[in-house]
């Protein structure tokens, strides 16, 4: 069995050892574009894989027509809430596919689910608070202070919901598929950080999805561990600095999140 060293070495940037993570920016969402079908030769995940992978929520809500009486079941007008912590999770995305989703295109599909969360007058259909694409830059899911959609538990809709876009299982023939990318991890190290500044979370609330639901995501290749370890690391780095540029990136976080 390889030593600790061994291991850490072979680990993505962010993990390593002295690595330290890189400040990150919120996107606006872009417009999506539609998934080639042709051309590829990666095999179409089943029916029941995709449930696997996104959990107990998706497989209610699957096939549900976004009528009224769905938006009612899966959402009402809550409350703002405190986040207790974070809930990871991945968008179950195939590598062909993974270039085209986003956070539009996540809201849309969650609208054909008949997801939906009415807060502060307006109706959000994306479950995911934000979300982190393969080059590292972050969208914005529903606000902070809306319910999330991990699982049916009043409870765990209290976490702030992170989807990393990707499908992290050894399930594909190439490899780089079954992690996220360096820069996914340092982008969710970075954004870890900034929610433990504004709401102070532990990190005994870190949660992958499969801890709360029946489902496989965010995957069983998702380094967790190693992922929790670079959190702790990152925090301890540097304190005072991290903690004012933290503060100075949430009140900007805050502003561009407000609607136009």
């Amino acid at each position: 069995m390889p030593s600790a060293a061994r291991r850490r070495k072979n680990l993505p940037g962010p993990l390593r050892r002295g690595h330290r993570p890189s400040s990150w920016t919120l996107l606006r969402p872009r417009r999506s574009t539609a998934c080639p079908t042709k051309g590829t030769d990666m095999r179409k995940p089943s029916r029941r894989e995709l449930l696997l992978a996104t959990g107990a929520t998706a497989l209610a809500a699957f096939g549900r027509k976004p009528a009224a009486e769905g938006f009612r079941l899966l959402g009402e007008a809550w409350e703002t809430i405190r986040p207790d912590g974070i809930v990871v999770h991945h968008s179950a995305a195939s590598p062909e596919r993974q270039p085209f989703i986003n956070a539009e295109a996540i809201d849309a599909d969650h609208r054909r689910r008949g997801m939906a969360a009415l807060y502060r007058g307006r109706v959000y259909h994306i479950g995911y608070h934000y979300i982190i694409l393969p080059d590292g830059r972050v969208e914005p899911g529903r606000p902070e202070g809306c319910r999330g959609a991990h699982t049916r538990s009043w409870r765990h809709n209290h976490w702030t919901g992170i989807c990393l876009i990707g499908w992290f299982d050894p399930v594909w023939p190439d490899p780089r598929f079954h992690r996220p990318t360096d820069a996914q991890m340092d982008a969710l190290v970075s954004l870890s950080l900034d929610l433990i500044v504004r709401h102070r979370f532990s990190l005994q609330n870190f949660l992958p999805h499969r801890d709360i639901n029946e489902t496989l995501c965010p995957g069983r290749s998702f380094p967790m561990e190693e992922y929790l370890e670079a959190v702790r690391r990152a925090a301890r780095a540097d304190t005072v600095g991290f903690f004012r540029a933290a503060g100075r990136r949430s009140a900007r976080i805050e502003a561009e999140r407000r609607p136009s």
